[in-house]
């Protein structure tokens, strides 16, 4: 029991210290897992694409378009990803400039297509972390 409280115990002093050393970071990590999720639910369910008449502007009612889209945001964000891992300030400011240009078409188009829907919110909330993040790059 005294092996397991301790090993317990390091483990949390190990996760206490590695959130101090990248707590500047946050906002990145989050950027990047939120647009890597979204692109994949969008690839793995690509259904989802043909709901919104967004969507159908871009792709024209393209399948293989839908999962391009899908495709893009995930390896958007893998740049930017590689880019914080690398520390390449050349891969970090693309990804961001990138990851920022995406979330901008994705707030414009959300709020001007029908039907009323909720998702420029989010792309809201997701260009401001972008541009957070551009500012203090």
């Amino acid at each position: 029991m005294k092996a397991l409280i301790k090993a317990l115990d390091k483990t949390q002093n190990s996760l206490v210290e590695w959130a101090r050393r990248h707590y500047h970071n946050i906002d990145k990590y989050i950027v990047i897992t939120t647009t890597f999720l979204y692109g994949a639910q969008l690839f793995l369910h690509s259904d989802i694409l043909s709901g919104y008449k967004v969507y159908q502007i871009v792709s024209r009612g393209h399948t293989l378009i839908h999962n391009m889209i899908g495709i893009l945001f995930m390896a958007i964000a893998l740049i930017k990803a590689v880019g914080l891992y690398t520390n390449n300030m050349r891969l970090r400011r693309l990804g961001i400039t990138m990851l920022t240009t995406v979330w901008t078409f994705y707030l414009i188009s959300f709020a001007v297509s029908p039907p009323p829907n909720t998702v420029w919110v989010t792309s809201f909330a997701m260009l401001a972390l972008c541009l957070k993040i551009a500012i203090s790059e």
